[in-house]
């Protein structure tokens, strides 16, 4: 079948609409035509016929096949402004037409953190990822750091030592400040001895800490981050923000637009990454639901010149601050998971915050709890695309609210009107 694409969807597919709805064609671009097999709504390309004069050369040789990337042949200006859109349909679909400003570019193979499968598809090991039809190995993957990418080979044999018979495993990886912190992810208890086997291993890698669904194997060196002036030790699995550059550009706009508040509140703080940047200008109250996240914020090592910064361990998802609690605060960020933080802004509207920053990787619950502001007295003052996630239909934004307040009138002749 023969078929000519009408739009690129915001999952990176082609779309091509048909009398009974959208059809949609992986890897293809606009206007092109293209011959593919399957039934509708999902196609199989297999070949293309007049290619899209904004098509490109793919990066990457495992293309199509890895299932990480969906947008990997697309000229960067029309795919930044992909990304962007993805922000802007989003917010239309709540009936918000904000500003959105230019989708701001992450550096190539810059992401620092990543989790690999490793598998026993035969004798050897291999070292992948999960595609849309199952396991795919890899030989290189250009998004990575390369200190990442470069060791490959390494992972595989570190991940020999835990794996047992066919049973696979996965193998995350964080590029930290003074080298790569391991934590592997197994579903069998390994034994003393293959402990034993991976921490002399480890020892002959730059790897500086090594761990077991979270329970440190060895640890030559705690492994830290940089966050503004703060130096902050790092516990095995930590989330961070996939690429250092996109995390340094939200943290500037989050800054600007809180600047001038005297109390802020950062919630679903984490181990501080927006937190210890706030404190050089205003203090901080963080608030965090995993405790070793906390303890990690509690003991960042930083220089003079930062404003106190308080903690507490709540679950902001079940338990959000409540508008009295607020009460004491200026500005908030959030950042909060993809489901986004609906029941906090509910109390945040009922609220006399008068500045929100809140960051989110996902345009749908984002645009959602952005409408509730808006209803609820907020002008939303403007939306910032971030590509962190190259490659992929994944975009974050960061959105900026101000309390609207009206003008109180002035008594005319004696009377209030």
């Amino acid at each position: 079948m023969e078929l000519t694409v009408d739009v690129l969807g915001a999952q990176g597919d082609g779309i091509v609409r048909f009398e009974k709805g959208a059809g949609f064609v992986p890897f293809t671009l606009p206007g092109e035509t293209v011959r593919v097999s399957g039934k509708w709504p999902k196609f199989q390309l297999e070949k293309i016929l007049k290619a899209s004069d904004q098509r490109v050369a793919a990066k990457c040789l495992h293309f199509q096949t890895c299932g990480g990337c969906s947008v990997q042949h697309l000229e960067l200006g029309k795919y930044l402004n992909w990304k962007r859109q993805t922000l802007v349909d989003a917010f239309a679909s709540e009936g918000l037409t904000p500003v959105v400003a230019d989708c701001i570019p992450c550096p190539s193979s810059s992401r620092r953190r990543v989790t690999f499968s490793l598998e026993r598809p035969d004798n050897d090991i291999e070292i992948g990822f999960q595609g849309p039809n199952g396991f795919v190995a890899i030989q290189q993957c250009p998004i990575l750091l390369p200190e990442i990418s470069s060791h490959l080979e390494t992972f595989k044999m570190l991940g020999a030592m835990l794996m047992r018979g066919r049973d696979g495993l996965q193998l995350s990886i964080a590029a930290c400040d003074n080298g790569l912190d391991l934590n592997f992810l197994v579903e069998k208890e390994p034994s003393e001895a293959m402990i034993s086997d991976l921490v002399r291993a480890v020892a002959k890698t730059p790897f500086i800490r090594a761990s077991i669904n979270g329970a440190i194997a060895v640890e030559h060196e705690r492994p830290y981050v940089t966050f503004g002036q703060a130096q902050v030790q790092i516990p095995p699995d930590n989330f961070l923000q996939a690429v250092t550059n996109s995390e340094v550009q939200i943290a500037d706009i989050v800054l600007r637009h809180l600047k001038g508040q005297k109390k802020l509140l950062d919630l679903f703080c984490g181990c501080g990454t927006f937190t210890l940047r706030l404190a050089k200008q205003s203090r901080v109250h963080g608030v965090e639901t995993e405790t070793d996240a906390l303890l990690a914020l509690q003991n960042a090592q930083f220089t003079d010149g930062l404003k106190p910064v308080t903690t507490e361990k709540r679950d902001l998802l079940d338990a959000p601050l409540t508008a009295k609690e607020l009460s004491q605060y200026d500005g908030v960020c959030l950042d909060p998971p993809r489901a986004g933080a609906q029941a906090q802004i509910h109390e945040l509207v009922k609220s006399s915050i008068s500045k929100i920053a809140y960051v989110s990787c996902n345009p749908v619950t984002l645009a959602r709890d952005s409408a509730i502001l808006v209803k609820g007295g907020f002008e939303l003052k403007n939306v910032s695309p971030i590509d962190q996630f190259q490659y992929s239909p994944h975009v974050e934004g960061v959105a900026l609210f101000s309390k609207v307040t009206s003008r109180k009138q002035r008594p005319l002749f004696g009377r209030k009107v």
